[in-house]
């Protein structure tokens, strides 16, 4: 589906920095609109309907946070990229919480800007297909479960298409994880439609990451703790990406609650809700041992990968202990059948 507007709402009361991000959004393709106030640039978002809006803090008068919860009243599709030169975390969690897409530091890296531009008319997108999906499965169901199946399917792929997209540094882990978590299954006897349940669990279950700002994804440092507590919300935007989808109906498994729950751990100790062993869906701990495998085993802006022989001390370490038994023990073996070497698994 193509993007029907390029327009991208400019607004910052510093003249100088409102043009040259209009110049470079125009020079790369896109329709900016430079405004200088709050009051001024509301009036041009009444007027155009940006897709993308990028939104000075602060601001004389209204402010940028309370100028992005007047446009989220007005259009809640519109993505709005907060710019900051001396912003607190708190004020940087308040326009998240509010519906912000993104944050960015002043002076303004562009390369930066432009792939949280793009990362901001992925999700644009993302809602209109997923809007589409379901009014299109609302009218279908009765009598075209096979077509339904594969629109299904397509949103599926093109989602894990944005999740790849989203951060530079992993775009092999969803694929990596795929792999993983269908052998561990097929170790553990899964049926067919179970696998196939399994498979497109690991294709989503890092989708919420796209609600992630950039600048933390690509940082070359190890994320402070406001940071970390950020990076663990993704969890729960992936729930509420894929959550209205009927997978129950069509393939007859919780994706959505599998996604979930894949950053718990049996003993409690995971997140977001502190599940323990009982509550914590199979699949979802399968999940957990393959994301936990490819994560340490790769490399990441802060750190380099870690060696398998270390990777594996980890995972017999927390078996028992944060991760299922019966996971880690399917997980050894067919790591051991592939040399060890994740990339061999297909």
């Amino acid at each position: 589906m193509g993007r029907s507007s390029l327009k991208i709402l400019v607004v910052d009361d510093e003249i100088e920095i409102a043009r040259s991000t209009s110049d470079y959004l125009s020079r790369v393709g896109f329709e900016p609109i430079p405004t200088y106030t709050a009051e001024e640039a509301f009036i041009e978002f009444q007027n155009h309907k940006p897709s993308v809006c990028i939104l000075d803090i602060h601001l004389p008068g209204m402010s940028g946070i309370d100028l992005l919860k007047n446009i989220m009243k007005e259009e809640v599709d519109t993505q709005i990229i907060m710019l900051t030169g001396y912003g607190s975390m708190e004020n940087v969690t308040e326009a998240l919480r509010a519906g912000a897409c993104d944050f960015l530091q002043k002076p303004i890296n562009f390369e930066i800007l432009l792939h949280s531009v793009n990362k901001c008319f992925d999700k644009v997108d993302l809602l209109r297909m997923k809007e589409e999906y379901k009014n299109n499965l609302e009218k279908e169901v009765a009598d075209k479960t096979h077509q339904i199946r594969a629109g299904l399917y397509a949103t599926i792929r093109t989602l894990g298409r944005i999740t790849r997209f989203r951060d530079p540094y992993t775009q092999g882990h969803e694929e990596r994880v795929v792999n993983l978590s269908k052998a561990i299954a097929t170790k553990m006897d899964y049926t067919l439609e179970k696998l196939q349940g399994m498979e497109i669990a690991a294709v989503l279950h890092d989708v919420g990451k796209i609600a992630i700002p950039a600048q933390i994804l690509v940082k070359p440092s190890k994320p402070t703790k406001k940071e970390r507590a950020l990076l663990e919300e993704h969890v729960t935007y992936s729930f509420k990406i894929i959550k209205d989808i009927p997978f129950i109906d069509i393939i007859g498994m919780d994706i959505a609650e599998i996604v979930y729950q894949h950053h718990e751990r049996i003993d409690g100790k995971g997140y977001p809700r502190g599940l323990e062993e009982e509550d914590i869906l199979d699949e979802a701990k399968i999940l957990a041992v393959a994301d936990m495998v490819e994560s340490m085993s790769s490399h990441r802006p802060y750190r380099a990968a870690i060696p398998m022989n270390r990777v594996l001390d980890v995972i017999k370490d927390q078996r028992g202990v944060e991760l299922d038994v019966d996971c880690v023990d399917a997980c050894l073996k067919v790591l051991e059948e592939n040399d060890f070497d994740i990339e061999k698994i297909v």
